[in-house]
């Protein structure tokens, strides 16, 4: 509605160096936050529960585990998306649903070949960037051009993650520097996007 406070806020707050560091830091914040609130989540399952990690229980835990992971990530990334993107909010469960493919790919093939071959870690995290990349994405689509993009970018930020991780043999430096890589990658490809808005009737469709 014209009266809306946030109708003239959406889209209009500036597109620059300041979102670019702010995406880093949330991303580096996030990264290591959410893996360690899913960790706490599924031990506390697990110790409370049926008290193993085989079969079914496995199956709850490693889910839940993704989802809480990328809903964390994905909610200290949304405040900033909030007055650039109409409907961001949607940003949260796209990275929930997606990083949970993403950490199955990791838990289911990541794992039995990180120990032949390391750095199929970065294949891994290409695979798990591109999953939860495309869902992101309809959320981008609401406001700038050429959105598909972003999968790939998201892709290419989270192999090169994977990758700064495994040199940090999974260090708190290894995590933070992990995450500040995926947030520099992925924050230029959406300063780029978000200067490449849709037209003003296309955009109000769309909302």
């Amino acid at each position: 509605m014209a009266g809306h406070p946030e109708h003239f806020q959406v889209g209009r707050a500036p597109v620059g160096w300041v979102l670019w560091l702010l995406w880093i830091l949330a991303t580096t914040l996030g990264w290591p936050l959410g893996w360690a609130m899913g960790v706490w989540t599924t031990s506390v399952f697990i110790a409370w529960g049926p008290g193993e990690s085989t079969g079914l229980p496995l199956v709850v835990c490693q889910t839940a585990w993704g989802a809480i992971w990328g809903a964390v990530l994905g909610a200290i990334q949304w405040p900033i998306l909030r007055w650039r993107i109409a409907g961001a909010g949607g940003w949260v469960l796209a990275s929930a649903v997606g990083w949970t493919g993403g950490w199955w790919a990791w838990f289911g093939v990541g794992q039995h070949l990180a120990g032949a071959l390391g750095w199929a870690m970065l294949a891994v995290g290409a695979t798990g960037g591109a999953a939860v990349g495309a869902l992101q994405s309809l959320v981008l689509r609401r406001r700038a051009r050429g959105a598909g993009w972003w999968v790939l970018a998201s892709s290419v930020g989270w192999a090169a993650s994977w990758g700064v991780l495994r040199i940090g043999i999974w260090s708190v430096v290894g995590w933070l520097g992990s995450g500040a890589v995926a947030g520099a990658i992925t924050g230029s490809v959406l300063v780029w996007l978000l200067r490449q808005p849709l037209a003003p009737g296309r955009e109000a469709a769309r909302e």
